[in-house]
């Protein structure tokens, strides 16, 4: 658990110095024994779709979206931005 959270740290600030925003749709939600709901959602950068999975801090549903911020040196590392729904 230690390493996860040093590397969620690191990722955090990956995304703080290189973040871009993009539109992400959440595709799927599943619950982890012992560590809660994860949301898997997908986004395209650069006509590529990348898939990143996050525990989830609130409610949602499969087909909603948000806005996601990646990494401009590494758009696989991203964070989907529940608090920013897109319509």
């Amino acid at each position: 658990i230690a390493t996860g959270y040093f590397l969620s740290k690191a990722n955090d600030k990956e995304l703080d110095a290189f973040g871009v925003q993009t539109e992400g749709v959440v595709v799927q939600i599943s619950h982890r024994m012992n560590r809660g709901e994860f949301v898997r959602y997908e986004y395209v950068v650069n006509g590529e779709k990348y898939t990143y999975e996050q525990q989830m801090n609130r409610e949602v549903r499969v087909g909603e979206r948000f806005e996601v911020i990646y990494s401009g040196k590494n758009p696989k590392l991203s964070k989907m931005l529940f608090n920013r729904p897109v319509k």
